[in-house]
């Protein structure tokens, strides 16, 4: 049996010492939501995520204030994008099962990539279509997008979504798949 823990905080995910000149950060606390998928209903298609797209939008619009005037990045400027989504850890993950401070089990800190739903590519979509108008004009200009899927270790370990928005020039380096 590996004794390891892994305790992953956001310093351990985030490299700050290539920091580009436009980097634009958002922490937005609670549970990641999913892009649902549009329902027919009366006769006509309702998208049911447009309520909590525009909370998302809201808490962006507090912390890049910016965006609020105009897009953040012109329709001619590449994007890339780092996101990730801290999902709320089970309350049978604390000691007692109950939620609080310092009660998260030793073994739960171990299980840090969950494999439940909602699925990665509900949540990016979710994302995307929340700040599209707000830090890009078209999600055509995203040309490089990082996900990851993590249990939250944080705090009560209640989730969150954190979203780097970084602009993309010569320096940036792709990595090619083999």
């Amino acid at each position: 049996m590996n004794n390891n823990i892994v305790d992953l905080t956001l310093n351990d995910v985030v490299d700050l010492t290539t920091t580009p000149s436009r980097l634009y950060k958002a922490i937005i606390p609670g549970p990641p939501t999913p892009l649902s998928r549009a329902k027919f209903l009366r006769g006509r298609y309702v998208n049911l995520s447009k309520p909590k797209m525009r909370q998302f939008a809201a808490a962006i619009k507090q912390q890049i204030p910016q965006c609020a005037v105009a897009p953040l990045f012109a329709r001619d400027e590449p994007v890339e994008i780092c996101i990730w989504f801290l999902l709320p850890r089970p309350v049978r993950h604390f000691e007692g099962n109950r939620r609080a401070l310092g009660r998260l089990k030793e073994s739960a800190k171990r299980l840090l990539f969950p494999f439940v739903r909602p699925d990665l590519d509900n949540l990016i979509k979710f994302v995307l279509d929340s700040v599209g108008g707000l830090v890009f004009v078209d999600d055509s200009q995203v040309v490089k997008l990082t996900a990851c899927k993590i249990r939250d270790n944080e705090g009560l370990c209640e989730g969150a979504t954190i979203v780097h928005f970084k602009e993309v020039n010569e320096t940036t380096i792709v990595d090619k798949p083999n």
